[in-house]
C-alpha cells in the first residue's frame, strides 16, 4: 500500500506537468464547429447609399458592409433584395477583401466591404430597398468558428421625375458629360485609304448605359456601325470614365466634306437642367484616287465615234482571246478576274493597310460600297454561300477590325487562313 501511494503521487505530479502543454495547444488550435447558422447582435449587415434623393436615371451607388465584433474569416451566401423599381448592376470587388476596423457608437468593429450595386431608378416615388442577408464565418473565441447570419435594415429612397422640356435627341443620359471628336487623316484619295473618326464621351453619371452617339454625315460619306471601347469605374459617390466610338470608312468620291458638330444632350443633376455638349465641325478633303473610272464621251463630235467603236472592238477581242486561252490551259490558275487584282497581304504591313486592302478587295469582288458586318452577311447570304464559310469571313473581318483598333501586328498564319477563306468565297461565286 505504501508503494502504491508513492506511484499515485508520481502520476499526479506528471499530469500537472502536461496540463500546461494541453492548455497551450487548446489556445493555439481553433476547432471549427458545425455550419449551423446563428444570430448575434454584434454581427450585422449595413447598407450605405451615395444619395437617398435622386431623379429617374441618376446612378445611386449602394455598398454593403459586414460589421463584426469578432474576427471575420469568410463572407458567403449573399442574398440581395429584389430592387423593385430599379435597374441594378452588381459590381464585385477586385482582389482579396481585407477587413478594416471602424469605431461605431463607441464600439470597435471589424468591417468588410464585399459588394456594390449601381442602382438606376426607373420610376418616381418613395421606393423601398428591403433587407439583404449574408452568412459570416466568425471566430467568437479563441478556439472555435461559428457561422452567423447578418441582416441589413430596410431603406427608403426618394425618386423624382425628370423635368419636361428635354431637347430633341435626348436619350436618358444623367450626370455631367463632355464630347470630343477627332478624324485621321483629314486629306485622302478616293477609294484608297481608311479614314478613322473617333468620338469620345467622358464624364460622370450613367455612362455605362450610353451605347449610341447620333452623327449626321454629309451626303457621300457612309458611316458603319462603330466599335465601342469603354473605361469607367465605380466610386463611393458616382461612376466616372469614358467611352470611345470609332468609325472607319473609305471615301468613294472626291470632294470636300463637312461633318456637322456632334451634339450630345444630358440632364445635369447639379444644375437641375438639361445641358448640351458638342464637338467642333470636322472637314475632310478627298482627292481623286488612282483607280480609273469610265469617263463619258461626247458623241456629238463625229471624230470620237469611230475611236469609241475601235476601243470597244479591241476590248471584246481581248476578252475572247483570254476566254479561249483559259479553256486550253489544263490547270487554270484560280485568281480573281481582271477587274479585281489578286489580293496580296504582307504581315510586315501595318494592320490599317491590311484592313484597307482586305475590305477594298471584298468590296470590289462583291460589289459593296461599304464593307460592314451587316452588309457583308446580307450579301453572302444572297449568294447562297455556305453558313460556315460566311461565319469564317465575318470572323476574319472582326479580327482585322480589332487589330486595326488596337494597332496589333497580324501574324502570318492568320493572314494565310484569311486568304484561304477569300479564295474559297471566289470559288463559290464562280
Amino acid at each position: 500500500l505504501k508503494n502504491l501511494s508513492t506511484q499515485q503521487q508520481q502520476m499526479q505530479d506528471l499530469m500537472k506537468q502536461f496540463s500546461g502543454i494541453d492548455s497551450f495547444f487548446s489556445q493555439q488550435s481553433p476547432i471549427p464547429t458545425t455550419n449551423k447558422k446563428q444570430k448575434d447582435e454584434h454581427v450585422f449587415l449595413r447598407s450605405s447609399f451615395s444619395t437617398t434623393n435622386a431623379c429617374i436615371g441618376e446612378p445611386i451607388i449602394l455598398t454593403y458592409k459586414v460589421y463584426s465584433a469578432y474576427p471575420i474569416h469568410n463572407v458567403s451566401q449573399f442574398m440581395p433584395p429584389a430592387f423593385d423599381g430599379f435597374y441594378a448592376t452588381r459590381v464585385d470587388p477586385t482582389g482579396t477583401i481585407i477587413p478594416t476596423q471602424e469605431n461605431l457608437d463607441g464600439n470597435i468593429y471589424n468591417v468588410a466591404d464585399f459588394v456594390q450595386y449601381i442602382l438606376l431608378p426607373q420610376q418616381a416615388g418613395n421606393l423601398s430597398i428591403l433587407a439583404a442577408k449574408t452568412e459570416v464565418l466568425c471566430q467568437k473565441n479563441n478556439y472555435d468558428l461559428q457561422m452567423i447570419e447578418a441582416v441589413s435594415k430596410k431603406n427608403t429612397l426618394s425618386i423624382t421625375k425628370l423635368p419636361t422640356g428635354a431637347p430633341i435627341g435626348y436619350d436618358g443620359a444623367v450626370g455631367k458629360f463632355r464630347i470630343q471628336a477627332t478624324i485621321n487623316p483629314t486629306q485622302v484619295a478616293a477609294d484608297e485609304q481608311v479614314v478613322t473618326l473617333k468620338v469620345t464621351l467622358s464624364g460622370t453619371g450613367n455612362i455605362h448605359l450610353i451605347n449610341k452617339i447620333t452623327i449626321q454625315p454629309p451626303t457621300g460619306i457612309e458611316l458603319p456601325e462603330p466599335t465601342i471601347k469603354e473605361d469607367w469605374k465605380v466610386y463611393d459617390k458616382t461612376i466616372s470614365g469614358e467611352k470611345t466610338f470609332t468609325y472607319e470608312f473609305v471615301p468613294r468620291q472626291a470632294g470636300s466634306y463637312a461633318i456637322p458638330a456632334i451634339v450630345f444632350s444630358y440632364y445635369d443633376t447639379k444644375e437641375n437642367q438639361y445641358q448640351e455638349t458638342k464637338t467642333l465641325p470636322i472637314t475632310i478633303t478627298v482627292t481623286a484616287g488612282k483607280k480609273q473610272y469610265l469617263i463619258p464621251i461626247d458623241t456629238t463630235n463625229n471624230w470620237q465615234t469611230p475611236l469609241l467603236l475601235l476601243l470597244g472592238a479591241v476590248s471584246i477581242g481581248i476578252g475572247i482571246y483570254l476566254l479561249l486561252y483559259k479553256k486550253k490551259t489544263k490547270n487554270p490558275v484560280e485568281v480573281p478576274s481582271i477587274m479585281t487584282p489578286k489580293l496580296v497581304l504582307n504581315p510586315l504591313e501595318s494592320p490599317q493597310s491590311i484592313y484597307y486592302k482586305y475590305t477594298t478587295y471584298l468590296g470590289d469582288m462583291l460589289k459593296l460600297r461599304i464593307v460592314s458586318k451587316e452588309k457583308l452577311q446580307e450579301k453572302l447570304h444572297t449568294l447562297s454561300i455556305p453558313i460556315i464559310l460566311q461565319q469564317n469571313i465575318l470572323n476574319d473581318l472582326q479580327t482585322l477590325q480589332d487589330a486595326t483598333y488596337n494597332n496589333i501586328n497580324i501574324e502570318q498564319n492568320t493572314l494565310s487562313e484569311l486568304l484561304k477563306n477569300v479564295q474559297e468565297i471566289r470559288k463559290q461565286i464562280k
